[in-house]
């Protein structure tokens, strides 16, 4: 799967001038793609997910990203909007990775996040395709096995 044409996907809708992804696991965050020029880094990225994990206090609070100050307008479980006075942001979480968006102030950030959407949906159902594959591709005896204790 290739994270660059996902992000360039997003750059070339006219709705982000940047965009990331990021994975975040127990043991590694990680910067998959991002666009040209988007200087987001790992220290970003477990900025957004410890950002994520105190989502109910987050509104109108701040969060430092790529270089900008940005004032949180809302924030979930899975998803972050905020904006600087030249742009906004948003993320939004999938099951296995983070999509980071960054546009002008003038873009409806509905429509921009009507992009970011059938891309998680996309990868949602890439990814369990890819499980459910994998599970048909396994012997009956290793998929009907009783768990060891």
């Amino acid at each position: 799967m290739s994270f660059q044409f996902h992000v360039e996907s997003l750059i070339n809708s006219g709705k982000f001038t940047s965009a990331a992804m990021f994975a975040n696991t127990p043991f590694k965050t990680e910067v998959l793609a991002r666009s040209e020029g988007f200087n987001f880094t790992t220290t970003d990225a477990i900025a957004i997910v410890q950002a994520l994990n105190r989502h109910a206090t987050l509104p109108h609070t701040t969060l430092n990203l790529v270089g900008l100050t940005f004032t949180v307008t809302s924030a979930d479980p899975k998803t972050i909007h905020a904006r600087s006075t030249s742009c906004s942001i948003m993320v939004i979480k999938t099951a296995k990775h983070y999509i980071v968006g960054l546009h002008a102030v003038h873009i409806d950030p509905v429509e921009a996040e009507a992009v970011v959407e059938k891309l998680t949906h996309y990868l949602t159902n890439t990814f369990r395709r890819n499980v459910v594959s994998a599970n048909r591709a396994a012997p009956a005896s290793a998929r009907n096995a009783p768990l060891r204790r």
